[in-house]
């Protein structure tokens, strides 16, 4: 979805969060995801979040669209198409969300239940995927 040329920005916040491999401990791989959110109002009022994903991995032999297990994505080709962001309509549950998705871990893991902070913002990752507009 293109953003038309008639809208407002609302706000845009970005915050990055270190990922490291879902089945290991091993601090030495990683991936750095900074996660922008751009809330946006049209002429129509409607709102929509545009959500983008950089990426830094530790390992610097990946090639373009390669992901490695640290990555919340990693082995669902189906979520590729998503790598990059996704955009989704504002509403009070994807105020929440977007709320959650932006939370440091440390924050977050007051929410998580027994779930780790990362495993919770992954699945958060996953389930945007799901929502795009």
């Amino acid at each position: 979805m293109d953003e038309p040329s008639k809208h407002v920005e609302i706000f845009n916040k970005s915050q990055t969060f270190r990922f490291l491999p879902f089945d290991s401990s091993d601090k030495s791989k990683w991936c750095d995801v900074t996660t922008t959110v751009k809330l946006v109002r049209y002429e129509d009022l409607s709102e929509y979040y545009y959500i983008s994903y950089e990426y830094v991995f530790s390992n610097k032999n990946l090639k373009e669209r390669e992901l490695d297990d640290c990555h919340p994505f990693y082995g669902n080709l189906e979520l590729m198409d998503h790598i990059e962001g996704d955009i989704i309509v504002k509403n009070s549950m994807s105020e929440q969300i977007i709320e959650y998705l932006l939370m440091g871990f440390d924050e977050l893991e007051e929410f998580t239940g027994r779930s780790t902070p990362q495993g919770y913002k992954g699945n958060i990752m996953r389930a945007i995927t799901y929502l795009w507009d």
